[in-house]
C-alpha cells in the first residue's frame, strides 16, 4: 500500500497595498444587518463609519490626539 501526502497549500506573498486588519467587530445577524444598512445611509462604508463614530467618540472624551489617516 502506498502512503498518501497532504501537503500544504502555498501561501500567497502578502499584497503590501492592502492594510492589515485593525478591528473586528463580532456581532448577531441583526445587528450586522443594522451597521450595514446605517452605513448606506450615511453613503460610506461600515469601516468609515465605524472610523467616524470612534473619532467623534474619543473627541467628545477628551482624547487629545487626532487619529492618524487609515
Amino acid at each position: 500500500m502506498g502512503t498518501a501526502t497532504v501537503g500544504r497549500k502555498k501561501m500567497k506573498p502578502a499584497d503590501p497595498t492592502r492594510k492589515p486588519v485593525a478591528v473586528t467587530i463580532k456581532g448577531s445577524p441583526d445587528w450586522r444587518e443594522w451597521i450595514e444598512e446605517a452605513a448606506k445611509h450615511c453613503r460610506m462604508s461600515v469601516s468609515g463609519l465605524v472610523d467616524y463614530a470612534v473619532t467623534q467618540f474619543v473627541k467628545q472624551q477628551g482624547f487629545p490626539r487626532k487619529p492618524p489617516e487609515r
